[in-house]
């Protein structure tokens, strides 16, 4: 029993409808892919400039508290000073 001309053109074509529909497929699950890696960048770049925002306020902050450790030190020094200028004049 052998298939016609026409019942194996019938058989080619449905097994080159399965290769398309299973191209189709594989074309969503990429595209799928696709939108769930641009969604995390986007959702890494979010993250990323609040980090960024964090470390500029951060960094202000340090240098505040530089500039104050630096007073401090000159006020403390000035004090020392004038102590000692004290007990110099006091012998």
């Amino acid at each position: 029993m052998s298939l016609c001309a026409c019942g194996r053109k019938r058989v080619k074509k449905s097994m080159e409808l399965a290769k398309f529909e299973e191209l189709g497929k594989k074309v969503e699950a990429l595209l799928a892919r696709l939108r769930e890696l641009a969604q995390a960048k986007e959702e890494l770049g979010r993250r990323l400039e609040e980090k960024e925002k964090e470390t500029a306020t951060l960094r202000q902050k340090i240098d505040e508290f530089e500039q104050e450790r630096a007073q401090v030190r000159n006020k403390v020094d000035e004090l020392l000073g004038r102590i000692s200028q004290y007990e110099a004049g006091k012998t």
